[in-house]
């Protein structure tokens, strides 16, 4: 049976919540990055750190997912408020503690966007194109992000993370306030037998892009350093940080989105994994020009709409916010990954790449059961069986 569409206003509606969210944390990661490399220089380590604390409390993502399949999507929401205060706080504290907040902040990220990943992949029915439209939104949100941080930079960290708490709080209650009765749960009773079989599906899928996700931001966070001393101005810092590759990313998410419907979501999972071994490389030893044009190229899109439509994919529409969770889940084993290889980052781009590209090779076997095995059309409903379809 295909999944249940339920109409267009939710979309609209998330498509808002995308766009608050992804500003407040576009400014974010831009600022946090300036603001690290002008108090600490190229501090490579102390960045691995950072951004394995945003990530690591996701862990227990696949929990809070399967509580909010069991028990509601909604009511989850709203427990980003603290999530909202954790980031004002960051204003009032010093650089090296960010880190702490960070991982605060990622804490109640974990149960309340995993919450909201699951509304919205109940609501795009397995499409790609639907999830694209909505989540392009996102990118928007964090390509304007990323030119306000260098805008409000000069007015210091209270006031930035201020901005960012108050745009936080704001996307947390509009999905609140927007969620239909039809996506709050997907009608079918979950117990933790469903849970434990919905993981065990998407196993090999969560470790994959754990390994991947962690080579990745393990090197683009040492880059965001390389690209600080190369980009002195915050605002033209902040403009190819993230509001340019932002602004091509949501538009790389309408063919990203067709290319999912078309092809099986983990072949194209694969191949965009794939080609950030050539295009890391670039960013590792260009320089001026060249090192803006690499950072600038679009290929996030692809791998992050085909992970997660693989995971909606293979689960059926009461498990929507579990999927969502085992990507949240990936993310938290990837910053665990990244702070445990931040001493062997030491020694420069080079030995940076070198390092990451261990990680991003190393997931590629894992896709090999589910390549051209999950089924290519909109909205299909998955199998019931716990085998991979992909």
């Amino acid at each position: 049976m295909a999944r249940r569409r339920v109409g267009v206003r939710w979309a609209v509606w998330f498509s808002v919540v995308e766009l608050l969210f992804w500003l407040g944390y576009g400014a974010y990661h831009t600022y946090t990055r300036m603001y690290v490399a002008d108090v600490l220089g190229q501090d490579y380590p102390f960045m691995a750190v950072l951004v394995g604390a945003e990530e690591a409390p996701l862990l227990l993502a696949l929990a809070f997912g399967g509580l909010a399949d069991a028990y509601g999507r909604r009511r989850l929401v709203l427990l980003g408020l603290g999530e909202a205060a954790a980031v004002a706080a960051m204003g009032f504290v010093d650089v090296r503690l960010l880190p702490a907040l960070a991982a605060v902040a990622a804490a109640f990220y974990t149960v309340a966007y995993t919450a909201v990943t699951g509304i919205i992949l109940a609501g795009s029915g397995g499409s790609g194109r639907l999830y694209s439209l909505v989540t392009l939104w996102g990118s928007v949100g964090w390509a304007l992000g990323g030119v306000a941080a260098g805008a409000l930079y000069p007015h210091g960290p209270g006031v930035v993370f201020a901005v960012v708490a108050c745009l936080v709080a704001a996307s947390y209650l509009v999905a609140y306030a927007a969620t239909p009765p039809e996506l709050d749960r997907g009608g079918e009773p979950v117990g933790a037998r469903d849970v434990l079989a919905a993981a065990g599906r998407l196993a090999p899928l969560v470790a994959s892009t754990a390994l991947s996700s962690a080579g990745l931001a393990a090197f683009y966070g040492a880059a965001a350093l390389k690209l600080r001393a190369e980009v002195g101005d915050p605002v033209l810092y902040g403009l190819v940080y993230s509001a340019l590759p932002a602004l091509l990313g949501a538009l790389a998410r309408i063919p990203a989105g067709a290319l999912v419907d078309r092809c099986s979501p983990a072949l194209v999972l694969a191949a965009a994994t794939a080609a950030y071994l050539a295009l890391n490389y670039a960013v590792a030893v260009a320089r001026g020009a060249l090192l803006v044009a690499a950072w600038l190229v679009p290929l996030y899109p692809f791998r992050e709409v085909a992970a997660y439509v693989t995971a909606s994919r293979l689960l059926p529409p009461s498990l929507q916010a579990t999927a969502g969770a085992a990507m949240s889940l990936s993310t938290s084993a990837a910053g665990l990954i990244a702070m445990a290889v931040a001493p062997l980052l030491e020694g420069g781009m080079l030995r940076v790449y070198a390092v990451t590209s261990a990680l991003l090779a190393a997931s590629l076997p894992l896709l090999a059961p589910y390549l051209g095995a999950l089924s290519t059309s909109t909205g299909a409903a998955p199998s019931p069986s716990p085998r991979p379809r992909r």
